[in-house]
């Protein structure tokens, strides 16, 4: 799937499902990506990301990346998510990975460009 085909077809639809990032539904509230438009994207960061401390390390890997109303991607290079790719969201605009208040979307797998461009 491309990057353009990826966030149209959660662009204003509830992310469901029984995984996201590494939690099942039941414990993480579905969100809607398009309740928070975003006009820049920081760049990439690069971490470790683990279920078993998996904002811990979110945070750790983004924070220093990641600027307020904008958002950025993470590459998980080590843990038990290592390879798998997240897009993180600041949805609370304070320009770091807070749990419960930011999105975060796995995209791994997705294929091309993802910009600011592609939320409305």
């Amino acid at each position: 799937m491309n990057a353009s085909a990826l966030m149209n077809s959660v662009k204003g639809a509830a992310l469901s499902g029984p995984n996201i990032a590494g939690r099942r539904s039941e414990e993480y509230q579905p969100r809607i990506l398009s309740v928070h438009a975003i006009n820049v994207l920081d760049g990439i960061a690069n971490g470790s990301v683990g279920t078993a401390n998996f904002d811990a390390d979110v945070a750790a890997a983004v924070d220093s990346v990641l600027n307020a109303s904008h958002g950025c991607r993470l590459q998980a290079d080590g843990g038990t998510l290592s390879g798998h790719n997240f897009l993180i969201i600041d949805g609370n605009d304070n320009g770091s990975y807070d749990a419960g208040l930011d999105y975060v979307i796995d995209i791994t797998g997705f294929t091309g460009t993802i910009s600011a461009g592609l939320f409305d």
